[in-house]
């Protein structure tokens, strides 16, 4: 995920090998054994606090690719000193090595913000925790592939999470499925997660833009991101499919109506836009009374159509 990084800085990923052969152009992820990777990183965030103001800052830590770790020798003798291991495996490589760079990383980022007298949050992927590495409390867990059971572990380690497995959006599949965002809770029914919701502080919806252009964005996101918004907000008790689905269906007329593109909520639809009311008043249509109007817009936008959702009963949306 940093490769494009060392098409500026090159000498801060690690150089990969091939039966202890330079394989030029093959570079993995950054290189933990050289001082100037973390003068780098350094450099880096500290101009990114400058620009952004918020406190929380996310670190990555997602499908690293060790191969090259495995092979380089600058990484093999940092194993060495860390771990007494002159012949490094893959998983001897993983947990001391990776541990060690992040929480060096997470010290620099600390010293930043201590030389400001501010505070800040860092934010992990959950390959921290399946991992068992040991690395600061306070850090977040973000889970993004597993389920109840990877932020049982993650809680279990002590750290506060994230949640987000339901919630890519970019996982586009045929047919109505804001019903799969809405309904994704995965503290129901489980009576370990429900003690420990103190720690769960909530969910973040994802859409990697591998297959998304800017101009297909929109209309991927909404408004589909709003059914997990709704979900995240609201009590455990409200799961009312039908009633969502009203919701989230003006909500994308209102959408419409402020110019954004977004895509379809419960399939064909239609939303009453502002030309439209320009109709009306050319019609003189404004000399009725202020209940009236509300009467014909109702009737205008009103659509009354059965929609089958997944496995559900039929129901009666009003678009």
């Amino acid at each position: 995920h940093v490769y494009s990084w060392g098409f500026g800085y090159p000498d801060i990923l690690t150089q990969c090998y091939t039966n202890s052969r330079k394989v030029q152009g093959y570079y993995g992820p950054l290189n933990p054994a050289r001082n100037s990777t973390f003068a780098f990183l350094k450099k880096l965030f500290t101009e990114v606090m400058d620009v952004f103001p918020e406190k929380v800052l996310h670190l990555g830590g997602d499908e690293v690719p060790l191969e090259c770790w495995v092979t380089n020798p600058e990484v093999s003798a940092l194993l060495s000193r860390l771990n007494r291991i002159t012949t490094p495996s893959y998983g001897d490589v993983m947990k001391p090595v990776w541990e060690w760079y992040t929480n060096r990383f997470i010290n620099i980022l600390k010293d930043i913000r201590q030389s400001r007298n501010e505070a800040g949050q860092y934010i992990l992927w959950e390959e921290a925790s399946k991992n068992n590495l040991n690395i600061a409390k306070d850090a977040i867990i973000q889970i993004w592939l597993g389920g109840g059971k990877e932020i049982l572990k993650a809680l279990d380690q002590g750290y506060r999470v994230l949640f987000s497995s339901c919630w890519y959006l970019d996982h586009s599949k045929y047919g109505i499925h804001w019903t799969d965002y809405y309904l994704c809770d995965p503290t129901h029914h489980n009576i370990n997660l429900k003690r420990r919701e103190d720690k769960i502080l909530g969910g973040e919806v994802c859409l990697w833009s591998e297959y998304i252009t800017s101009e297909s964005l929109m209309s991927v996101m909404w408004p589909r991101a709003s059914a997990a918004a709704e979900r995240l907000w609201s009590s455990s008790s409200v799961i009312s499919i039908q009633s969502a689905g009203r919701r989230l269906q003006e909500h994308r007329c209102r959408m419409l109506r402020r110019g954004l593109q977004v895509g379809h909520i419960n399939g064909p639809d239609y939303c009453l836009l502002p030309k439209h009311r320009n109709n009306f008043k050319s019609k003189n249509i404004k000399k009725r009374s202020a209940e009236k109007m509300e009467e014909m817009n109702l009737g205008y936008r009103t659509s009354l159509v059965f929609k089958e959702i997944n496995n559900l009963e039929p129901f009666l949306i009003g678009l």
